[in-house]
């Protein structure tokens, strides 16, 4: 594990990555993931945005 992670919480983990100053690497070795579509569902799950990426657009309820 990156030795700048030992010791973080998962709020400062993914605040790192999104902030870039660790890669999408050493975040899914810190989060035990494998794949990094697993990566993307944490950080959306935790209203975070993956480094570079749009907030995901969700439209607008239409009336019945």
């Amino acid at each position: 594990m990156n030795q700048e992670l030992k010791g973080c919480s998962l709020a400062e983990v993914l605040e790192k990555l999104e902030m870039g100053r660790i890669g999408h690497r050493a975040a899914m070795e810190w989060l035990n993931v494998r794949s990094y579509n697993a990566l993307v569902e944490i950080v959306h799950a935790n209203s975070r945005l993956m480094p570079e990426h749009q907030p995901m657009r969700v439209a607008t309820e239409t009336p019945r």
